[in-house]
């Protein structure tokens, strides 16, 4: 330092470096500026996430009802191959005792 010359504090030097604007905030310096906080901002955030959520729970009452459908529709389909096992071990039943009582005729049934 030389004879004469002033010591600046960290405030005055960035006042004599940045300039002095009206965007600084009162009080904390010099440093970044927080966002305007509006209660409208919050508001819609709020308001966004009820949103979501309320989506989010159309969304699982769906999945929930589908799941509901499908076993309900597996329930049916093993139902039908149930009646279709049967109805096969049926046919081939009177298959065979046609043949055994009817031995002049050899002609095959077409399976369906």
């Amino acid at each position: 330092m030389t004879e004469g010359s002033q010591v600046l504090t960290e405030a005055e030097i960035c006042v004599q470096v940045l300039g002095s604007r009206s965007g600084y905030v009162k009080g904390l310096g010099h440093g970044p500026r927080p966002p305007p906080s509006s209660s409208r901002s919050k508001h819609a955030k709020s308001h966004r996430e009820i949103e979501l959520e309320n989506e989010l729970k159309a969304i699982r009452e769906l999945i929930q009802s589908q799941e509901t459908r499908i076993l309900h529709q597996q329930s049916q389909i093993d139902q039908l191959a149930s009646f279709v096992s049967e109805m096969r071990q049926h046919m081939h039943i009177q298959r065979s005792s046609s043949r055994s009582s009817s031995p002049s005729h050899d002609t095959p049934l077409m399976d369906s």
